[in-house]
């Protein structure tokens, strides 16, 4: 079940010599696949940028002697092939990504994500009060917001089995056009302002939006949720160093005590990263397994806001 969105992997390559991981004079050699949809509020573009200036540091701090390559993938089957072909080692996506590329045991979840409201990262979809849309099916035909990445995350496959079940279809087909924002504020403001007929956000960014501007929370309405579904998720490559592995582990796990590690979990506006347990898991995995059920009995051919098949 991969969602393609372009065809690009851009890649960027930090080389850092420095002295403490493991035995031997060579360095560690870590790659790390970045899915653009593992954390989707925010500009793919700035969390790139800044990352890359901040990992580098985190690592000198942290004595890790690591020779480390980033790749940010925009599409899911070329991420899925990277893994499969073991050029990455390390992989931060979303959870339904993870989901699919682990049912081969290729990769093993290490990490979770955490917000100030816990590990789980629910959608919403939202449409103005005074629009008459009651159902789903009030929105054939209609526009829909989405934030950029969402083609190939959990809140859009969230959105397309609802609309399965309820037998309208894929999103491309149930909506006359998706269009995609930057930022949850930016997605949300399309449908305040009537430029959208529905918009589909991380509930988080609904929450601080209407915190900050008590006027949507007035003018807006949450047409449907989702309900535990898991956020992003690292995982490693199953058969990766466990040297390695253990050490990353350690220090992602007190990534929030280091001052840049506070900076990248900010950017991403995430608390900390937890260990993994497999009952997280459980709510993605069923919803992902129903998305894959309901096409093959429908005979549905998914296709992304740029109109790439799955």
């Amino acid at each position: 079940m991969s969602a393609l969105l372009g065809t690009r992997a851009r890649a960027v390559v930090l080389v850092l010599v420095l002295p403490a991981l493991g035995q031997g004079s060579e360095p560690f050699r870590l790659v790390v696949g970045y899915s653009r949809s593992a954390v989707q509020d925010v500009y793919v573009e700035d969390g790139k940028r800044v990352v890359k200036a901040m990992i580098g540091g985190y690592l000198a701090a942290a004595e890790a002697r690591l020779q480390a390559e980033l790749i940010t993938f925009e599409d899911n089957a070329q991420l899925k092939e990277a893994v499969t072909h073991k050029r990455v080692d390390l992989v931060g996506a979303a959870s339904n990504q993870i989901v699919d590329m682990a049912r081969g045991g290729a990769i093993e979840p290490a990490m979770v994500t955490e917000m100030s409201g816990g590990v789980y990262d629910d959608a919403v979809l939202l449409v103005k009060k005074d629009a008459g849309i009651v159902n789903l099916g009030d929105l054939r035909g209609k526009r829909l917001m989405t934030l950029e990445g969402a083609a190939m995350g959990h809140h859009y496959l969230w959105l397309e089995t609802w609309a399965l079940r309820e037998e309208h279809g894929v999103v491309g087909s149930l909506f006359g056009s998706v269009r995609e924002g930057r930022t949850s504020s930016q997605v949300i403001l399309a449908c305040f302002f009537a430029s959208a007929d529905a918009c589909l956000v991380p509930r988080g960014g609904f929450d601080l939006a209407r915190e900050l501007n008590p006027q949507i929370a007035e003018r807006l309405r949450i047409l449907g949720n989702s309900a535990g579904l898991i956020g992003a998720i690292v995982a490693f490559r199953s058969d990766y160093d466990p040297v390695a592995r253990a050490h990353l582990i350690q220090l992602m796990a007190h990534l929030e005590e280091d001052t840049r590690g506070k900076q990248i979990l900010n950017l991403f506006r995430r608390t900390r990263l937890v260990l993994f347990k497999p009952g997280y898991l459980v709510g993605i995995a069923e919803l992902v397994a129903e998305h894959d059920r309901l096409l093959n009995v429908t005979g549905q051919v998914y296709q992304s806001p740029k109109g790439s098949p799955r």
